[in-house]
């Protein structure tokens, strides 16, 4: 009897214990989340409604977001847009490229270059056959030969808006223009805005000189409403500001422009980016509105060896996903020789981005 006894009450058991099992299943909702961290419906749901078709959730730009967070990792979509600083092959640096070759100065970064889609670089001396040997002064030249460099380094656009430009005459940078077109890089100018197409994202592009002159924000305007039922983008690189300075300011009798001014008048106009240059050194960046502004990316190829902040550059990195600047990134390198970047090392390129950074913060 006492075995009967337990042998019922172990079924008794089995069955209660079962029934509530079973029941613990069966009221919960056939959508009931697999896990309290990832609701797959609500995903979707979110996916379905979100204005962008990408997978990877996109941060958005902030000063801290750009200086200190961890790598972005680009899609297959995404276009790579680079940016460099001024590129003078003239003075020492020319001296360089007649005894060692046009690609010199491309040696050590070439292969960092070659990553992007679309690389913009603003050349700040006219390519001309009859440039001689000059080894200082402040009118400059390069050879010829450097275009086919620029072209082989995947340099696709040069800006030509600058102070040093017409070092040689009209005639001078009309023969620049030739010899880059002639090596397919494409050029920009003022009053001839460039469209460019990378993938399926159609840039344009504005370039504008306010060194030794006014920047013209009505005919920049101007330019953006030529362009902007063909274009995705609008890309506005301006040559500006006080040289050797960590922050955007005029300088006066020079550049007479207050960059900031300028850079917020320039988006006003519809520009989404604005990649500034002239400084030697490099300078922070600034969200306004829905455009982005770097106002200054240092120097890329000069010979300005005389001092650590005239050698160091950085390379912007800008990504563009749908149709929208979706991370900004800096690449710092080192100019050595007076003529070769180089990827900067990491306790270089610690200094040099902290640097970028406390200028952003300035412009808070």
């Amino acid at each position: 009897m006492r075995k009967m006894f337990l042998f019922f009450i172990g079924v008794f058991l089995s069955v209660f214990l079962g029934n509530i099992v079973v029941n613990s299943f069966i009221a919960q909702p056939l959508n009931t989340p697999l896990s309290a961290v990832y609701d797959f419906d609500e995903a979707k749901a979110d996916s379905s409604s979100s204005t962008s078709p990408s997978a990877t959730p996109v941060p958005s730009l902030t000063v801290d977001s750009i200086f200190t967070r961890p790598t972005f990792y680009t899609e297959p979509g995404d276009v790579v847009l680079y940016a460099t600083g001024d590129i003078i092959p003239a003075r020492v640096t020319d001296a360089k490229i007649r005894a060692k070759g046009a690609f010199y100065p491309f040696d050590k970064i070439a292969d960092t270059l070659q990553m992007a889609d679309i690389v913009i670089g603003n050349l700040e001396a006219p390519l001309v056959s009859t440039c001689p040997t000059h080894l200082e002064g402040m009118v400059f030249c390069g050879q010829p030969a450097f275009a086919q460099a620029m072209k082989k380094a995947n340099v696709s656009v040069a800006t030509l808006e600058n102070n040093h430009i017409f070092n040689k005459g009209v005639q001078g940078r009309e023969e620049t223009i030739k010899y880059l077109e002639d090596a397919g890089v494409q050029v920009a100018i003022k009053n001839r805005p460039l469209v460019y197409k990378v993938k399926d994202l159609t840039f344009g592009i504005i370039a504008v000189n306010g060194v030794g002159a006014r920047i013209d924000v009505d005919n920049i305007a101007k330019e953006i409403a030529s362009i902007e039922e063909l274009v995705d983008i609008v890309v506005v690189a301006p040559h500006w500001g006080k040289e050797y300075t960590y922050d955007p300011v005029k300088a006066v009798g020079i550049a007479p422009d207050d960059p900031r001014l300028i850079a917020h008048a320039i988006i006003d106009a519809g520009a989404d980016l604005i990649l500034g240059n002239h400084p030697h050194w490099v300078q922070g960046v600034e969200m306004y509105k829905d455009g982005f502004i770097t106002y200054a990316h240092g120097n890329f190829i000069f010979d300005q060896e005389w001092s650590r902040e005239t050698k160091e550059g950085v390379i912007g990195s800008y990504v563009f996903r749908d149709k929208k600047l979706v991370d900004v990134s800096f690449i710092p390198v080192i100019i050595e020789g007076y003529a070769q970047p180089r990827l900067a090392d990491d306790m270089e390129s610690q200094k040099i981005l902290r640097l970028m950074r406390k200028s952003s913060e300035r412009l808070i």
